[in-house]
Protein backbone atom coordinates (compact mmCIF):
# COMPACT_ATOMS: atom_id res chain seq x y z
CA UNK A 1 0.00 0.00 0.00
CA UNK A 2 1.22 3.51 -0.77
CA UNK A 3 0.25 6.59 1.16
CA UNK A 4 0.84 9.97 -0.43
CA UNK A 5 2.90 12.41 1.66
CA UNK A 6 1.09 15.22 3.36
CA UNK A 7 0.73 18.19 1.03
CA UNK A 8 -0.59 21.72 1.49
CA UNK A 9 -2.36 21.26 -1.83
CA UNK A 10 -4.79 18.74 -0.29
CA UNK A 11 -7.36 21.37 0.59
CA UNK A 12 -10.82 22.10 -0.79
CA UNK A 13 -11.86 21.75 -3.54
CA UNK A 14 -9.41 18.85 -3.91
CA UNK A 15 -11.18 15.49 -3.74
CA UNK A 16 -9.20 12.91 -1.75
CA UNK A 17 -9.44 9.44 -3.27
CA UNK A 18 -8.27 6.00 -2.15
CA UNK A 19 -7.94 3.26 -4.77
CA UNK A 20 -7.97 -0.50 -4.23
CA UNK A 21 -7.18 -2.21 -7.52
CA UNK A 22 -5.56 -5.59 -7.91
CA UNK A 23 -4.23 -5.13 -11.44
CA UNK A 24 -1.03 -3.10 -11.19
CA UNK A 25 -0.87 -1.78 -14.75
CA UNK A 26 -4.50 -0.69 -14.74
CA UNK A 27 -4.09 0.90 -11.30
CA UNK A 28 -1.15 3.01 -12.48
CA UNK A 29 -3.06 4.16 -15.55
CA UNK A 30 -6.11 5.00 -13.44
CA UNK A 31 -4.06 7.04 -10.96
CA UNK A 32 -2.53 9.08 -13.78
CA UNK A 33 -6.00 9.71 -15.23
CA UNK A 34 -7.56 10.69 -11.90
CA UNK A 35 -4.84 13.19 -10.98
CA UNK A 36 -4.47 14.74 -14.44
CA UNK A 37 -6.55 17.86 -13.82
CA UNK A 38 -5.48 18.76 -10.29
CA UNK A 39 -8.79 18.68 -8.43
CA UNK A 40 -8.42 15.00 -7.45
CA UNK A 41 -5.61 13.65 -5.27
CA UNK A 42 -5.02 9.94 -4.72
CA UNK A 43 -4.09 9.81 -1.03
CA UNK A 44 -3.80 6.03 -0.72
CA UNK A 45 -3.66 2.99 -2.95
CA UNK A 46 -3.72 -0.75 -2.41
CA UNK A 47 -3.61 -3.88 -4.54
CA UNK A 48 -5.45 -5.94 -1.91
CA UNK A 49 -8.94 -4.92 -0.71
CA UNK A 50 -8.25 -6.21 2.79
CA UNK A 51 -5.55 -3.60 3.27
CA UNK A 52 -8.07 -0.80 2.96
CA UNK A 53 -8.99 -1.10 6.63
CA UNK A 54 -5.65 0.41 7.62
CA UNK A 55 -6.59 3.58 5.73
CA UNK A 56 -9.15 4.30 8.43
CA UNK A 57 -6.47 5.14 10.97
CA UNK A 58 -4.32 7.11 8.52
CA UNK A 59 -6.49 9.14 6.16
CA UNK A 60 -10.17 9.61 5.43
CA UNK A 61 -10.79 9.96 1.69
CA UNK A 62 -13.88 11.51 0.18
CA UNK A 63 -14.23 8.67 -2.34
CA UNK A 64 -12.88 5.13 -2.42
CA UNK A 65 -12.61 3.31 -5.75
CA UNK A 66 -12.80 -0.45 -5.20
CA UNK A 67 -11.94 -3.25 -7.63
CA UNK A 68 -14.72 -5.83 -7.89
CA UNK A 69 -12.54 -8.36 -9.71
CA UNK A 70 -9.29 -8.71 -7.80
CA UNK A 71 -7.72 -11.92 -9.12
CA UNK A 72 -7.85 -15.03 -6.94
CA UNK A 73 -7.05 -17.83 -9.34
CA UNK A 74 -7.69 -20.53 -6.77
CA UNK A 75 -11.17 -19.25 -5.85
CA UNK A 76 -14.30 -20.07 -7.92
CA UNK A 77 -15.83 -17.03 -9.64
CA UNK A 78 -19.12 -17.03 -7.64
CA UNK A 79 -17.20 -17.11 -4.37
CA UNK A 80 -14.90 -14.36 -5.60
CA UNK A 81 -17.91 -12.22 -6.55
CA UNK A 82 -19.53 -12.72 -3.15
CA UNK A 83 -16.31 -11.75 -1.40
CA UNK A 84 -16.08 -8.55 -3.45
CA UNK A 85 -19.66 -7.58 -2.63
CA UNK A 86 -19.16 -8.43 1.03
CA UNK A 87 -16.11 -6.17 0.95
CA UNK A 88 -18.20 -3.32 -0.43
CA UNK A 89 -20.79 -3.82 2.29
CA UNK A 90 -18.11 -3.81 4.99
CA UNK A 91 -16.56 -0.62 3.61
CA UNK A 92 -19.92 1.12 3.58
CA UNK A 93 -20.56 0.06 7.15
CA UNK A 94 -17.07 0.98 8.41
CA UNK A 95 -16.82 4.28 6.53
CA UNK A 96 -20.37 5.64 6.17
CA UNK A 97 -19.19 9.13 5.20
CA UNK A 98 -16.94 7.87 2.39
CA UNK A 99 -18.42 7.36 -1.06
CA UNK A 100 -17.64 4.01 -2.69
CA UNK A 101 -17.14 3.69 -6.44
CA UNK A 102 -17.20 0.10 -7.74
CA UNK A 103 -14.72 -0.60 -10.55
CA UNK A 104 -16.34 -3.40 -12.53
CA UNK A 105 -14.59 -5.89 -14.76
CA UNK A 106 -16.34 -7.64 -17.66
CA UNK A 107 -17.86 -10.36 -15.47
CA UNK A 108 -18.73 -8.26 -12.42
CA UNK A 109 -22.29 -7.38 -11.43
CA UNK A 110 -22.24 -3.62 -10.96
CA UNK A 111 -25.91 -3.56 -9.98
CA UNK A 112 -25.23 -5.96 -7.11
CA UNK A 113 -22.48 -3.63 -5.93
CA UNK A 114 -24.94 -0.72 -5.87
CA UNK A 115 -27.44 -2.79 -3.92
CA UNK A 116 -24.67 -3.79 -1.51
CA UNK A 117 -24.20 -0.10 -0.73
CA UNK A 118 -21.80 1.32 -3.32
CA UNK A 119 -22.60 4.88 -4.37
CA UNK A 120 -21.68 4.34 -7.99
CA UNK A 121 -20.33 1.91 -10.53
CA UNK A 122 -18.24 2.25 -13.64
CA UNK A 123 -16.59 -0.28 -15.92
CA UNK A 124 -12.83 -0.36 -15.82
CA UNK A 125 -12.65 0.55 -19.49
CA UNK A 126 -14.84 3.61 -18.93
CA UNK A 127 -12.93 4.54 -15.76
CA UNK A 128 -9.83 5.36 -17.80
CA UNK A 129 -11.87 7.94 -19.76
CA UNK A 130 -14.56 9.07 -17.36
CA UNK A 131 -13.22 8.17 -13.91
CA UNK A 132 -12.69 11.80 -12.94
CA UNK A 133 -16.30 12.66 -13.72
CA UNK A 134 -17.47 9.62 -11.74
CA UNK A 135 -15.41 10.68 -8.72
CA UNK A 136 -16.75 14.22 -8.92
CA UNK A 137 -20.33 12.97 -9.16
CA UNK A 138 -19.98 10.87 -6.02
CA UNK A 139 -18.17 13.62 -4.12
CA UNK A 140 -21.20 15.86 -4.70
CA UNK A 141 -23.42 13.33 -2.96
CA UNK A 142 -25.02 11.91 -6.09
CA UNK A 143 -25.48 8.26 -7.00
CA UNK A 144 -23.92 7.08 -10.26
CA UNK A 145 -25.76 4.40 -12.22
CA UNK A 146 -23.88 3.57 -15.40
CA UNK A 147 -25.35 1.84 -18.45
CA UNK A 148 -24.32 -1.68 -17.43
CA UNK A 149 -25.62 -1.32 -13.88
CA UNK A 150 -28.87 0.13 -15.25
CA UNK A 151 -29.24 -2.86 -17.57
CA UNK A 152 -28.80 -5.31 -14.69
CA UNK A 153 -31.18 -3.37 -12.44
CA UNK A 154 -33.78 -3.25 -15.20
CA UNK A 155 -33.51 -7.00 -15.77
CA UNK A 156 -33.87 -7.59 -12.03
CA UNK A 157 -37.01 -5.45 -11.90
CA UNK A 158 -38.47 -7.00 -15.04
CA UNK A 159 -38.41 -10.45 -13.42
CA UNK A 160 -40.87 -9.18 -10.76
CA UNK A 161 -42.21 -5.88 -12.11
CA UNK A 162 -44.81 -5.38 -9.38
CA UNK A 163 -42.91 -6.78 -6.44
CA UNK A 164 -41.42 -3.57 -5.04
CA UNK A 165 -44.00 -0.88 -5.81
CA UNK A 166 -41.63 1.07 -8.04
CA UNK A 167 -42.86 4.07 -9.96
CA UNK A 168 -43.33 2.96 -13.58
CA UNK A 169 -42.03 6.25 -14.98
CA UNK A 170 -38.87 5.83 -12.90
CA UNK A 171 -38.42 2.32 -14.28
CA UNK A 172 -38.87 3.63 -17.83
CA UNK A 173 -36.05 6.12 -17.22
CA UNK A 174 -33.90 3.25 -15.97
CA UNK A 175 -34.61 1.28 -19.14
CA UNK A 176 -33.69 4.29 -21.25
CA UNK A 177 -30.36 4.64 -19.41
CA UNK A 178 -29.72 0.92 -19.90
CA UNK A 179 -30.16 1.41 -23.65
CA UNK A 180 -27.34 3.93 -23.69
CA UNK A 181 -29.20 7.23 -23.64
CA UNK A 182 -27.57 9.95 -21.57
CA UNK A 183 -29.38 11.90 -18.86
CA UNK A 184 -29.02 15.00 -21.03
CA UNK A 185 -30.83 13.27 -23.90
CA UNK A 186 -33.52 11.99 -21.55
CA UNK A 187 -33.99 15.41 -19.97
CA UNK A 188 -34.78 16.79 -23.42
CA UNK A 189 -36.97 13.83 -24.32
CA UNK A 190 -39.03 13.92 -21.12
CA UNK A 191 -38.88 17.73 -20.89
CA UNK A 192 -37.47 17.67 -17.40
CA UNK A 193 -34.19 18.42 -15.61
CA UNK A 194 -31.20 16.14 -15.12
CA UNK A 195 -31.38 16.34 -11.27
CA UNK A 196 -34.95 15.03 -11.42
CA UNK A 197 -33.89 12.06 -13.54
CA UNK A 198 -30.97 11.45 -11.20
CA UNK A 199 -33.38 11.45 -8.27
CA UNK A 200 -35.53 8.82 -10.02
CA UNK A 201 -32.57 6.45 -10.41
CA UNK A 202 -31.55 7.00 -6.80
CA UNK A 203 -35.09 6.25 -5.63
CA UNK A 204 -35.03 2.92 -7.49
CA UNK A 205 -31.77 1.88 -5.83
CA UNK A 206 -32.93 3.01 -2.38
CA UNK A 207 -36.22 1.13 -2.77
CA UNK A 208 -34.50 -2.10 -3.80
CA UNK A 209 -31.99 -1.79 -0.96
CA UNK A 210 -34.78 -1.23 1.56
CA UNK A 211 -36.52 -4.35 0.22
CA UNK A 212 -33.38 -6.37 0.82
CA UNK A 213 -32.80 -7.11 -2.86
CA UNK A 214 -29.22 -8.32 -3.26
CA UNK A 215 -28.87 -8.48 -7.02
CA UNK A 216 -27.23 -11.92 -6.78
CA UNK A 217 -28.17 -14.21 -9.64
Amino acid sequence: MRFAPASPQLVAPTIAVAVSEGHDVFRRRLLVHLEAEGDIAVVAESSVPGELSSILSTVTPHVMAVDLSTPHDDVPAPVRANRSLDGVARLVQAMPTVKVLALAGPNDDAAAALLAGADGSITKTAALRHGRDAIRTLSQGELLVDRRAARSLAALIDREPDAHGLNRHHVEVLHQVSSGRSLLELARFFRTEIPELQAMLEEIVRTLRAAGVSGHR
